[in-house]
C-alpha cells in the first residue's frame, strides 16, 4: 500500500474511533442527565406526598381543635345548668314569698262583719272587660260574672278548678245556656266584700250579689291557684 493510502486509512479510522467516543460520551450523559431527571420526578411526587399529608394532618388538626373547643363549651353549659337546678329550690321559695306578699297587699285579710269592699262589679265593669283574665282571685270572679252575661260556656268553666270542671261538664252544659240567661237578666252588681288568705295558693273571697228587686246573696268563695292561674273550687250554681 502506498504511504498516501495508509496515511487516508489512518486517518479514516482515527475519526471514525473519535466520532464513536464522541457518540458514547454524548449517550452517557444523556443517560445521566436521564438518571437525574428521573430522580428529580421521583422527589417531586415524593414532595406532593408530603405536602398532600401534611394539608391532612392540618385538616385533622383543625377538627381536633373545634371539637376541642365544642367540648369545652358543652361543660360550661352542664355546669351552669347544674348550678341553675342548685338554685332553683331557693328561687321557687323566693316566689312563693312574693306571691304570699302581693296577694296579701291586695286586700283585707279576714271575713269579719263590716270588712271593707275591694272591689265591685257592674254590668258596665263587665263590658269594659277585654277578655277571660285568671291572673288574680279578683279578676277570676270578674271573668265568671263575664261569661254568664255573654253566655260563654267554655269561658265560664275556665273559672273552675279541673275538679270542679269535670262534674259541670257531666251535669251542666246543657243547663248553662238558659240558666245564664236568667242570672244575667237578674244580675245588678256584685261586691268583693273580703278577702281571707289561706296560703300562698289559696284564698277566700266573700262576695255580695246583689239581683233584681233588691234581692241579695253572700258567698264564700275558696279560689286556688292551679297551673299558674287563679281558678274557683266549689260549685257557685
Amino acid at each position: 500500500m502506498k504511504p498516501s493510502l495508509r496515511i487516508i486509512s489512518v486517518a479514516f479510522l482515527a475519526a471514525a474511533v473519535c466520532s464513536a467516543l464522541v457518540q458514547h460520551s454524548a449517550l452517557s450523559n444523556v443517560h445521566q442527565e436521564n438518571h437525574k431527571l428521573r430522580g428529580e420526578s421521583e422527589e417531586v411526587q415524593r414532595l406532593a406526598r408530603e405536602n398532600a399529608e401534611i394539608e391532612r394532618l392540618r385538616a385533622e388538626n383543625a377538627e381536633i381543635e373545634k371539637l376541642r373547643l365544642e367540648t369545652r363549651d358543652l361543660h360550661k353549659l352542664r355546669n351552669e345548668v347544674h348550678q341553675l337546678r342548685e338554685q332553683k329550690p331557693e328561687f321557687d321559695k323566693v316566689r312563693a314569698l312574693n306571691e304570699r306578699l302581693r296577694t296579701l297587699r291586695t286586700g283585707a285579710t279576714g271575713l269579719a262583719a263590716g270588712a271593707q269592699p275591694v272591689d265591685r262589679i257592674t254590668k258596665e265593669t263587665l263590658s269594659a272587660l277585654a277578655g277571660p283574665d285568671f291572673s288574680s282571685p279578683e279578676a277570676t270572679v270578674r271573668t265568671y260574672f263575664q261569661a254568664i252575661r255573654t253566655g260563654n260556656w267554655n269561658e265560664f268553666r275556665n273559672c273552675f278548678s279541673p275538679e270542679i270542671r269535670q262534674a259541670m261538664d257531666a251535669q251542666f252544659e246543657e243547663q248553662f245556656p238558659e240558666s245564664a240567661k236568667q242570672m244575667s237578666a237578674r244580675f245588678q252588681s256584685a261586691r268583693i266584700a273580703a278577702k281571707r288568705v289561706v296560703s300562698a295558693d289559696k284564698v277566700e273571697l266573700g262576695l255580695e250579689v246583689v239581683l233584681e228587686e233588691d234581692a241579695s246573696s253572700k258567698l264564700t268563695v275558696p279560689i286556688k291557684r292551679s297551673g299558674g292561674e287563679w281558678k274557683i273550687d266549689a260549685k257557685l250554681f
